[in-house]
């Protein structure tokens, strides 16, 4: 059997599955051998708080009989709480404010499946606490111990590719480059190689021609 059972989960994990649970709908159900976070009918819900590599093979042998929507969280809002070794805490807020482009380095591994009619995305905002504790051996060194739900910001339901695109097609030349993919995004270049990556492997968009060796992108009509 495979998939995140009860004694794995997490507190952010948790709290999201709770979002997408009613009276009517049945929670850690065993399908085909795999074990999904909230069933309702046809209709399941998979909360993934990272590594999507680990659910393609799930996805792909539960989508030809049930509609999937895979819910991904992005920290819009994060604090930091720090427990140091004398039992005391501090809490900042970071200045990071993860955006839209957090979700294309997780679709590396699974571009072509926002293509599937049973398939959807939701992407949802959220304001995260982040725990952080102190190594035993390395006490400079903070690890992150727990990741909680703060408060749930806004959420953004995809249902195919062309949608995502739309979010930043705005914001881009006729051609464009990754790192054009990148501004528009407000990320790295190495992030925008993966957004480029995703959106041609579901061929939203295609190579038109090159400019020293640089490819440039244009919308696949």
């Amino acid at each position: 059997m495979n998939g995140i059972g009860q004694l794995n989960e997490g507190e952010l994990h948790r709290a999201l599955k709770r979002m997408y649970t009613t009276e009517n709908s049945d929670t850690e159900v065993s399908i085909d051998g795999y074990v999904v976070d909230v069933l309702y009918g046809d209709q399941i819900y998979e909360v993934q708080t990272a590594n999507f590599s680990a659910m393609k093979k799930k996805l792909y042998a539960l989508l030809p009989n049930y509609r999937i929507t895979l819910v991904y969280p992005i920290a819009r809002l994060l604090t930091i709480v720090k427990k140091h070794p004398d039992g005391t805490e501090t809490r900042r807020k970071s200045p990071k404010k993860a955006n839209l482009a957090e979700v294309f380095s997780e679709l590396v591994f699974i571009p072509k499946l926002l293509e599937h009619p049973n398939f959807t995305l939701e992407v949802v905002y959220i304001h995260e606490e982040q725990e952080r504790v102190t190594q035993r051996r390395l006490r400079k060194r903070w690890s992150r111990d727990a990741r909680r739900l703060v408060e749930v910001l806004q959420t953004q339901r995809f249902r195919d590719m062309r949608q995502l695109f739309s979010e930043i097609a705005g914001n881009l030349p006729d051609p464009f480059s990754t790192k054009d993919l990148a501004v528009a995004l407000g990320t790295t270049v190495h992030v925008g190689r993966k957004v480029a990556y995703c959106f041609r492997e579901s061929d939203v968009i295609h190579v038109c021609r090159k400019q020293r060796n640089l490819p440039l992108y244009c919308l696949t009509e």
